[in-house]
């Protein structure tokens, strides 16, 4: 197995170079590639403050279906993982697959402390005989592609800019739940969606979005915050009124994919002045949606989550991990 290292929080345009390069290493020695991870991230266990996912364990495994990764191995991370030494660490894996590769990116760390460096990793593959692959960073428009730049972008609400490092736009996957339909008594009924504790939202606000829902892909107006115009203490929620769709979807699982961000969350003075803004939402998020899905690159992402999402309540979109 040609193996590629890393945390994984989500796939974006650099990741998928380290998969293209264990693809063709594989492709030379006729052997299967597959990726290595963790759960939960390394930051999580080791970070005195709360982490929040880019993606959570069970998007992360629809995405490495989408990108055709074949084997997707994560190993439990631990502080005794996290104190392991670097060359036992590397034991481990040899113990628990057959390697004869390695991929990584040029900053990738590893063992007590970090100590295993890349010219340790390279020295060790030689003694094992492993291939040793060491794929450099990705620049996008000059920046360098990476999970921290992604989450950066995405804290401060630049939703657009994370699509751009991604490759795809950032989103949630979560199922349907019952709200205060209040939506519904104005003419705009929007889906609640539950979504996994540790998943990192972008701030509040209003967001032009791709909506995947029962096959299908539509725009959508998704809601970020705590509905501030009606009275009540509301915890932070993320629902999505869905353009042309009015199909009962409670208990299904939709994808929401953040394509631009449209404006603040505000209160209102009246419910007909809520209105009246919620039409112009929907008019502007249906304008980004359609000018998003003349790229051929997004739109068959969008299918592919289509083809690949559990459909509902019945397949748990988490197997009981994704808790931090």
């Amino acid at each position: 197995m040609i193996a590629v290292l890393g945390a994984f929080d989500g796939f974006h345009r650099g990741h998928r170079s380290l998969f293209d390069q264990a693809r063709h290493r594989a492709s030379q020695g006729q052997d299967d590639w597959g990726v290595i991870t963790f759960y939960p991230h390394p930051q999580a266990v080791v970070s005195s403050g709360k982490f929040n996912y880019l993606f959570t364990e069970a998007e992360r495994r629809i995405l490495a279906m989408i990108f055709e990764v074949p084997r997707w191995e994560v190993l439990p991370f631990t502080r005794g993982l996290a104190d392991m030494p670097p060359e036992r660490f590397l034991d481990l894996l040899a113990t628990r697959y057959t390697l004869r590769g390695i991929v990584v990116g040029s900053n990738f760390f590893f063992g007590r402390g970090r100590s295993g460096d890349i010219d340790f990793l390279r020295q060790e593959c030689v003694r094992r005989g492993w291939s040793c692959d060491v794929v450099p960073p990705m620049k996008q428009d000059g920046q360098t592609v990476s999970s921290t730049a992604i989450r950066r972008a995405i804290l401060e609400g630049h939703v657009a800019a994370a699509k751009a490092l991604l490759g795809y736009p950032f989103g949630v996957l979560a199922l349907v739940v019952p709200g205060d339909r209040r939506g519904r008594g104005l003419g705009f009924p929007t889906a609640n969606l539950s979504c996994p504790p540790g998943k990192l939202l972008p701030p509040g606000g209003v967001y032009a979005a791709a909506v995947v829902v029962e096959g299908g892909v539509y725009p959508g107006a998704a809601n970020v915050g705590y509905n501030p115009t009606f009275a009540g203490q509301r915890s932070l929620r993320c629902e999505v009124f869905i353009v042309g769709f009015s199909k009962d979807i409670y208990g299904k699982t939709l994808g929401a994919f953040f394509l631009e961000r449209l404006r603040d969350e505000r209160r209102f003075h009246s419910a007909s002045e809520l209105v009246t803004q919620l039409s112009r939402d929907r008019d502007r998020a249906a304008e980004v949606f359609y000018r998003h899905a003349g790229e051929q690159e997004i739109f068959s992402f969008f299918r592919s989550v289509a083809d690949v999402m559990p459909p509902s309540s019945l397949v748990p979109l988490s197997d009981g991990r994704d808790l931090c």
